[in-house]
């Protein structure tokens, strides 16, 4: 009981500050285990299951929308490829795949878990998303065109 009524202020604004430091220093080593664990950059992505057993078909996505660029959102991953523009951003608890301009599909979830966005453009089956553990890919026809680890 003496101990408690003796700590100030100060002693508490310092002890939160300690404790910040440590939980901060803990989440940086998780971090850089998770990064060792990663393939080298020439290595490719295994593809999931999802993706290798897709059938090709040639009938074009429906567009669900014009991607809204005046609201706030962060690109996830994105390439060229063949004069596409293939992304998937996140725009508040949904990710989106944008080709174009034009968003083609979309999955919704607080917490994100593996998922896989697909579209079919000019024939060119479109895939992307992420693997659950920490990576981002997007294949076109079965071959990878991007991939980009993602830690959170």
């Amino acid at each position: 009981m003496f101990v408690l009524t003796e700590i100030g202020l100060e002693s508490i604004v310092d002890i939160i500050f300690h404790l910040w430091v440590i939980v901060s220093l803990a989440m940086g080593i998780q971090a850089y285990n998770k990064l060792k664990k990663l393939p080298a950059e020439a290595e490719a992505v295994e593809a999931d299951e999802e993706v290798t057993a897709v059938e090709n078909t040639d009938a074009d996505s429906q567009i669900l929308r014009m991607a809204d660029t005046d609201v706030k959102f962060r690109t996830l991953i994105e390439a060229e490829h063949q004069g596409h523009l293939i992304a998937v951003r996140r725009v508040k608890r949904t990710n989106e795949l944008v080709i174009d301009g034009k968003v083609y599909d979309e999955y919704e979830a607080l917490a994100e878990f593996a998922h896989t966005l697909r579209a079919t453009i000019n024939g060119k089956r479109i895939e992307a998303g992420f693997d659950g553990a920490s990576k981002m890919f997007i294949y076109v026809d079965g071959a990878l065109v991007a991939k980009k680890a993602r830690l959170i």
